[in-house]
């Protein structure tokens, strides 16, 4: 174990930066196909054009089945629990 922590706390040599650590990918229905996989920030870009909805099939690794986006408890803060408009008279 003397040389297994070699290298900690050293500083990045050649200006080369390690990958970033991976996060949890989903794939998406997208007009009946399956796509992505995507990440969360990916995901709240793709809302913001109306590509991705609370009610959008998702599922990754792990899942047994597809699911509502809006169900799946990691993407709920996606989706702010706003009151539905209610229609004029």
């Amino acid at each position: 174990m003397n040389n297994s922590m070699a290298g900690m706390n050293q500083p990045v040599q050649n200006g080369m930066t390690p990958p970033p650590v991976p996060g949890i990918l989903y794939y998406i229905v997208v007009n009946g196909q399956a796509t992505g996989p995507y990440d969360l920030n990916t995901l709240r870009q793709m809302m913001t054009v109306g590509q991705f909805t609370s009610d959008s099939l998702v599922w990754k690794t792990g899942m047994s089945e597809w699911a509502k986006a809006g169900s799946v408890d990691e993407m709920k803060p996606l989706f702010p629990d706003i009151p539905p408009i209610p229609k004029e008279n």
